[in-house]
């Protein structure tokens, strides 16, 4: 994946000078420290939000692999509920209730306020109820991920 990443939606890094910045669009998912580790999270509250999560366990394992100059934005999904449990009080992401309709207008929101530095959006797609993509068209695919398509 850091290779897709390096290569599709960072800035180039040749010629002189600092490059710009950019920034793809994640939606707060389970497992979000798969697909929005490689850019620095914004908005600033989701911060450490993965740092002790998942394969990429620790502060070096999720910092270690974000890119230069490269933002993730993080958009919460319509009906989810991100109830905070445990030892270290961490999300816990249950996405059975997701509202395909109303995540994608606050989805296209997030999008178009950052159109000029918006360079993808990265989902990890699984298409289980529980993970957000239950909704699905008569041909059985995800609204959601459909909806995804039309951000760009």
């Amino acid at each position: 994946m850091h290779v897709a990443f390096d290569s599709l939606v960072t800035p180039p890094f040749t010629g002189r000078g600092e490059t710009y910045r950019s920034k793809y669009l994640a939606p707060y998912e389970r497992h979000l420290h798969h697909q929005a580790g490689y850019g620095r999270p914004f908005p600033p509250q989701y911060k450490d939000l993965s740092a002790d999560r998942g394969a990429t366990a620790g502060e070096l394992g999720v910092y270690a692999k974000r890119l230069t100059n490269l933002e993730t934005g993080i958009v919460p999904l319509a009906g989810a509920d991100y109830t905070c449990h445990g030892i270290k009080y961490h999300p816990c992401t249950q996405l059975l209730n997701v509202n395909p309709e109303d995540s994608i207008k606050d989805i296209k929101k997030f999008a178009d306020i950052n159109r000029e530095y918006l360079s993808g959006i990265v989902s990890i797609g699984y298409d289980t109820p529980g993970y957000g993509y239950g909704v699905k068209d008569d041909e059985g695919t995800s609204m959601l991920q459909k909806y995804f398509s039309n951000i760009f």
